[in-house]
Parts: C-alpha cells; sequence; structure tokens
C-alpha cells in the first residue's frame, strides 16, 4: 500500500524486496515471518518505507536472485543488486524488467532452473 511519500510492504518471506532509489542506490527491504498461504489465518505486519518520486520497487520471487550457472554459485543478493543498478536507466518498467531478465538469464548460460516472476512499481 502507497501513500503519498511511504509505502507499507507486507512483512512475510516469499518475495524479496527491493527499492532501486532515484539516486542510484539499492536498497534491500528485510522482511521476515511466514510465507503468504502458509497459515489459514496469517497476521501479516508491514513494514514502512520512504517512496520518492523517481524510486522503483522490485518484488520477485526466488527464480532470479538463485539463478545459477552449471556447477557455480548462485547470482545472489549482491548479484541482483548490481543486475537492478545497470537496469536503473531503461527508459519504462517494461524495458527494466526485460533488462534485469536477460542479465539473470546471461548469468545463467541462457536458461533459469527455477520459475521468476516479478513486480515493478515506480513513482512519478
Amino acid at each position: 500500500m502507497c501513500c503519498g511519500r511511504s509505502c507499507a510492504l507486507i512483512r512475510h518471506t516469499l518475495l524479496r524486496r527491493l527499492i532501486s532509489r532515484a539516486n542510484g542506490t539499492i536498497e534491500r527491504v528485510q522482511c521476515s515471518g511466514m510465507p503468504l498461504g502458509m497459515c489459514e489465518h496469517q497476521v501479516f505486519t508491514d513494514v514502512p518505507v520512504e517512496f520518492h518520486s523517481g524510486d522503483t520497487v522490485l518484488l520477485t520471487t526466488d527464480g532470479l536472485v538463485e539463478a545459477r550457472r552449471v556447477g557455480t554459485q548462485f547470482l545472489g543478493p549482491d548479484g541482483i543488486n548490481e543486475v537492478v543498478r545497470r537496469s536503473q536507466t531503461e527508459p519504462t518498467l517494461y524495458d527494466m524488467g526485460k533488462a534485469i531478465l536477460r542479465s539473470v538469464r546471461d548469468y545463467a548460460g541462457g536458461k533459469l532452473q527455477d520459475d521468476a516472476c516479478m513486480v515493478l512499481l515506480r513513482r512519478d
């Protein structure tokens, strides 16, 4: 939920959350808790974050962070941060998403071993 200059992200462990700031920095939003859908009556708390003009929120499943080449390590949090940083200059969210997916696939040798999903949100 976003309102004004702040945004509240639900605290759970299913999605990775990054904020690509307009100034070029990347922040990981730390959340803990049960994954969505694990318990019927699970109560979630939110994590407030500042969301300024030009900032982009990336929500992604582990398929991107855990991309890997055969016999090598995962792309990992630092790797996905760098991929997102390099894609920040793309003119649209669609182009940014394509650039992120292309970079992750390139890292993985062209094919991901897991499903991957991402949602991008940008504040004007």
